[in-house]
């Protein structure tokens, strides 16, 4: 793609932030001219730090096949520059920039949802301290030894005041919901927040309004409600979700293109481990591939279980009716001189129970499943489930190695579609 300035280059290759943005920017204003009004995207965009940059050491011939298809990873773009206005080691925001830009070309910014990781890749970060002078004494593998002594460490007894620059290991990400126009659909009852063991299990004695011990290890004695069992209830979904990364299970060899699962893979001898069949020690895999779970409750929460209007494309709604939230009325505080109110418990939570499904248009036509689309398909979780959840998908990737990863986890999950739509560019 070329662009006003004379640039010509991949996504991710680009000299400064802004055009990254702009890139991104133009790939969804083709994404929105294709959705339905009523439809829903999902963003999910990392940041990064001024002057920083990965593999800036590294040759062509160890880098992956992802990273050799991202020229500004490893250098090709020159040395690391720091974007205008930022300083070294400033965070550069690039998740707020992008929001901020598609908000500017016409999408919604509706929501901000933190995908939340308790086993984040940790960060080799360190704040100010005295470390140990150590000199290298080989070369391949890397040996170090004691200083016998240097002007740096001579007057600490051997250590050496080192400056960091510490800040907190990353755990989080951004994921943007966007809409096309304000009136789009969404499922809330598709993603509650079931109520939790504490919330079902605690009990009043209604009789005098204290509250009695909960019967299970661990539990406070006081707060809750008496719900008695599980009902059609729950609440709307938090912005923050603690999902951690689910583990591939397939190795590609970059030399023959044979594909491994993980229990073949590890019978494979060598340190690195080398294909039987050609004999390279090369392998694409992914190791940041989104959960399934993530993937599942944002397909759940925008497209319709019941399908589309196969006509028009119009959402089926589900059909509902509401239950009050039910309290047991209870004078002991006005008795007690507590207060004035009359005071009670909640003995039943407000819920909902679905009747059904109906068309939001008159077409007078059968269903069909929503569609889903990635544009940056990868490994093709988003796709594996789109799949589970009955609906239809379409996704776009550059990279033929990811491809047939994808087209792998997707037969292997539903062999009977294993050759359903396919199509190559």
């Amino acid at each position: 793609m070329t662009w006003p300035d004379g640039w010509t280059g991949d996504l991710g290759a680009e000299p400064t932030i802004e055009l990254y943005v702009a890139h991104l920017v133009s790939i969804f204003a083709e994404l929105r001219r294709v959705i339905k009004p009523t439809g829903t995207a999902w963003v999910n965009c990392g940041d990064s730090y001024a002057g920083g940059g990965n593999y800036r050491s590294s040759t062509l011939e160890n880098l992956s096949d992802k990273q050799r298809s991202n020229g500004g990873a490893h250098g090709e773009n020159g040395p690391s520059i720091v974007p205008p206005g930022l300083k070294p080691m400033d965070l550069c925001l690039v998740p707020e920039r992008l929001a901020i830009a598609l908000q500017a070309d016409g999408w919604y910014v509706r929501s901000r949802i933190a995908w939340c990781k308790s086993n984040p890749m940790r960060e080799s970060v360190n704040g100010v301290r005295f470390e140990r002078c150590r000199v290298k004494t080989a070369e391949s593998p890397a040996k170090f030894a004691d200083c016998p002594g240097c002007p740096r460490c001579a007057q600490n007894g051997g250590y050496v005041l080192r400056w960091g620059s510490w800040r907190h290991t990353r755990a989080w990400e951004h994921i943007w919901m966007l809409t096309k126009t304000e009136r789009y659909y969404a499922d809330r009852e598709a993603v509650k927040t079931p109520y939790s063991e504490a919330t079902l299990a605690d009990r009043r004695d209604n009789s005098d309004g204290h509250r009695l011990q909960r019967g299970f290890p661990g539990a406070p004695s006081n707060g809750g409600t008496n719900l008695g069992g599980q009902r059609n209830g729950g609440a709307n979904p938090l912005n923050w979700w603690v999902l951690n990364a689910d583990p591939l299970g397939l190795e590609l060899c970059e030399g023959c293109g044979m594909l491994y699962k993980s229990a073949d893979f590890k019978r494979l001898k060598g340190n690195p481990k080398k294909c039987h069949q050609c004999g390279a020690s090369r392998w694409l895999s992914h190791y940041a591939s989104y959960p399934v779970e993530l993937c599942r409750r944002l397909i759940l929460a925008s497209t319709p279980e019941a399908g589309v209007c196969a006509e028009c494309g119009e959402p089926w709604a589900r059909m509902v009716e509401h239950e009050n939230m039910q309290i047991a009325r209870s004078d002991h505080a006005e008795r007690s001189g507590i207060r004035i109110m009359q005071s009670g418990t909640m003995v039943e939570p407000a819920s909902t129970l679905t009747l059904g499904f109906r068309a939001t248009c008159s077409c007078n036509a059968l269903a069909r499943p929503a569609v889903v689309c990635d544009p940056f398909l990868g490994t093709g979780t988003t796709l594996l489930a789109a799949q589970r959840l009955g609906r239809d998908g379409v996704g776009i990737e550059l990279s033929e190695a990811y491809l047939r990863l994808a087209r792998e986890r997707l037969r292997e999950d539903a062999p009977l579609l294993a050759h359903a739509g396919e199509q190559e560019a």
